[in-house]
């Protein structure tokens, strides 16, 4: 008896299986845009203000992915070996692929209110930048907010997509 069980329950579950009930996870195509929070870099300098005041000098580690929307005023250069070092660093703490942080061969410095911003840029990125986007025009930029530097005071961000106009 048990043997005639064990013979109908694995021709039953082999059966299911192959009848197309079990169905593959399907995974999203494209970029999700919809896992960015809307955000400004006047938002992050808030959240890393409280950084400094703590006085705990150092590299302060963040995860947040971010849409931020600003007036287009630089186009990247190639990324300098004290952004590439920090980028490798912060992959090391939080365990990204290498692979993921070879992608960013470009960097944007810029300053709003008087902090220092370090925009990482993905190298696919950049050409389509300069098709796409003029300086002065309104851009959507979709970043992931990787750390703070209290030494330098400086904000770490890759980006990892964009979007022209207002959203």
């Amino acid at each position: 008896m048990k043997k005639v069980l064990c013979v109908i329950y694995f021709v039953s579950f082999f059966y299911t299986c192959s009848s197309g009930n079990v169905k593959q996870q399907e995974v999203p195509s494209g970029f999700n845009f919809a896992s960015y929070l809307p955000s400004s870099f006047e938002e992050i300098i808030k959240l890393t203000d409280g950084v400094d005041a703590e006085k705990d000098h150092g590299l302060s580690i963040f995860t947040n992915k971010y849409r931020i929307q600003m007036k287009w005023t630089e186009f990247p250069k190639g990324i300098s070996k004290e952004s590439l070092g920090s980028a490798q660093i912060l992959s090391k703490f939080i365990n990204l692929d290498p692979r993921y942080v070879a992608l960013f061969k470009y960097e944007l410095k810029m300053k709003v209110k008087n902090k220092n911003f370090t925009l990482l840029f993905q190298e696919n990125l950049v050409p389509f930048l300069h098709q796409e986007v003029k300086k002065g025009d309104s851009i959507a930029l979709f970043v992931f907010f990787g750390e703070y530097n209290t030494f330098g005071k400086e904000h770490i961000l890759f980006v990892n997509e964009f979007q022209t106009g207002t959203r």
